[in-house]
């Protein structure tokens, strides 16, 4: 399940396991395209920790994250970033970016 997460809670989400964390603007277009594409993935791989983080609610966590542009992908792996990307990804371009990670 999708979650929608504080900065605090987001810390505490991501200190173990495999997780992928969106963060995304309220008014952002290609945020909203690139949430009916992580709804997709949700359903085909439920074992992805999927985890949302709303950049205008949360400026602490888009200042430390230095974060200029929304969306704003980040992998994490134990409590840490792995892989950072921005943009509305495609289906596609999502699972070659997480799918080698559930799978180690």
């Amino acid at each position: 399940m999708i979650k929608n997460v504080s900065y605090q809670e987001l810390k505490l989400a991501v200190a173990e396991g495999f997780h992928l964390v969106d963060a995304y603007g309220t008014h952002c277009g290609p945020c909203k395209i690139l949430s009916a594409t992580l709804e997709q993935i949700e359903r085909e791989y439920p074992m992805l920790s999927i985890l949302k983080i709303n950049t205008d609610e949360e400026p602490e966590f888009t200042h430390d994250m230095c974060i200029r542009a929304v969306p704003t992908l980040f992998l994490y792996q134990e409590g840490e970033v792995i892989q950072r990307l921005s943009g509305a990804l495609g289906h596609d371009e999502l699972v070659a970016l997480f799918g080698p990670h559930l799978y180690d």
